[in-house]
């Protein structure tokens, strides 16, 4: 079935988050693990704005608004913040020109939809889902809907997440046809824990009129079929990477000359490092960081707690992973990978917002014995990550060994990017750890240039 052919089918998938096993096919309402009072808080609210959205997926426009600040990816993974739907004076969705031109060229109002959730969920009488949505107005810390603070900053909120979404969502944001419609929607589940898959209500039609839902397993497969909104608390982030908000900075200085700047050139994921439903803010697709430990001039007979410099940030989506996509990056690993600094570790994890992985060991380099002094010499690391999964590489290089082999097969064959690649070389960058094909579950090119 092709994916404008999938847009055309009478149904709407929101997931929120409803615990399943593939050999119980009669729907769990209670999670597997024993939930705190606030998780069984949270799982009744998130039920609650399942119900309102249920009412309100009825009308197609609240469907494509919804779909549209999605598709603006003014956040990762395919998501939205409910807050920003709920309360438009303060939506972040006000500083995307690429959702503002989506909505005038639909006819689509963010006022609209938010007047029309609050007058359905103002039919709730249960005054906790009244105060959970109010609160939602600020943004929350990582842990708050998990503790109950209130507090300012970014982490996990409440989001609508809808994977494969790329699969049903014309780029340009038009109609496949005049006869176009959402029809009345949704699979409805919801969210009690982190898991790979879900009970979800499926609509039922008779002659064109919905006469009720019937009960279907949500996942992967399921969504990749029909369109599935996902209501769940998933840990994204701002992305502007796509379609800015702002205007681009300036390009940086030339660096000087004689600069060896070493690069993360292309990164190809292979395994579903997330849950596909999302409770504790670790849902959806995987934030993949590969990060630098150097202990270049720190103090002889201390310790490495902290990456060195900025780590490089890989977002990938379900589909990417399933597919196997190689993502282009090319973001700077290290600016300047100078003769005296001996040995450097690259390391890689997936991130999360629970959990507690370490990077551990040792590595030679030029260390600082005083203020004037410097010798070659031994410092240890140990820095700890959020992350739900095991360390998924830690590898230590010499810069001899780097820079000897750098154009050389690794065992994983070449990519077809070529940047920076001087003659006579005609193939692309060697893939470490692992191709598309085969090797590890990640695997990534390594390249450099000489300024």
């Amino acid at each position: 079935m092709k994916p404008h052919q999938r847009l055309l089918l009478p149904l709407f998938g929101i997931a929120m988050l409803l615990n399943a096993c593939k050999k119980d096919f009669s729907p769990k309402m209670t999670p597997d693990v024993e939930q705190t009072p606030t998780e069984k808080l949270l799982t009744q609210n998130l039920a609650s704005v399942g119900t309102v959205l249920k009412e309100l997926y009825k009308t197609p426009q609240h469907v494509k608004l919804v779909n549209i600040a999605i598709q603006s990816k003014v956040y990762t993974d395919e998501s939205i913040i409910l807050r920003d739907l709920l309360y438009p004076a303060e939506s972040r969705l006000n500083n995307s020109k690429y959702f503002a031109k989506l909505a005038q060229k639909q006819n689509l109002s963010l006022a609209a939809f938010a007047e029309a959730f609050w007058s359905e969920a103002n039919k709730n009488t249960d005054a906790a889902f009244k105060s959970f949505l109010t609160q939602l107005k600020r943004p929350k810390a990582k842990t708050a809907l998990r503790t109950g603070e209130n507090t300012n900053g970014t982490g996990d909120e409440v989001t609508i997440y809808f994977p494969y979404s790329e699969l049903f969502l014309p780029p340009d944001g038009t109609e496949p046809s005049g006869n176009y419609t959402y029809g009345t929607i949704t699979s409805l589940v919801t969210a009690t824990e982190d898991a790979d898959e879900g009970w979800g209500q499926q609509p039922v039609y008779l002659n064109g009129v919905l006469t009720g839902y019937r009960n279907v397993l949500v996942n992967d497969d399921y969504a990749e079929q029909y369109p599935t909104h996902i209501v769940g608390v998933n840990g994204i982030e701002i992305d502007n990477n796509e379609y800015p908000t702002t205007m681009d900075a300036p390009p940086p200085p030339a660096p000087p000359p004689g600069v060896n700047r070493v690069y993360i050139g292309e990164v190809v994921c292979k395994k579903q490092y997330d849950k596909f439903i999302g409770f504790n803010g670790n849902g959806g697709g995987s934030e993949v960081k590969l990060c630098r430990i150097s202990g270049y001039l720190q103090q002889a007979g201390g310790q490495i707690n902290n990456i060195s410099g900025d780590e490089v940030d890989v977002d990938f989506t379900r589909k990417q992973i399933k597919d196997k996509k190689k993502k282009r990056v090319f973001s700077v690993w290290d600016d300047d990978w100078v003769q005296s600094n001996l040995e450097q570790i690259i390391g890689i994890y997936e991130d999360d917002d629970k959990g507690e992985v370490t990077f551990t060991g040792s590595i030679v380099t030029t260390v600082v014995v005083s203020p004037t002094v410097t010798t070659v010499g031994t410092i240890g690391f140990s820095i700890k990550k959020e992350s739900a999964d095991a360390v998924i590489l830690q590898t230590k290089y010499s810069r001899n060994s780097y820079f000897t082999g750098a154009f050389m097969d690794q065992g994983w064959g070449f990519s077809d990017d070529a940047t920076f690649l001087p003659p006579p070389f005609t193939h692309g960058w060697p893939w470490y750890n692992g191709n598309p094909s085969g090797g590890a579950n990640l695997g990534y090119t390594w390249p450099y240039n000489v300024f």
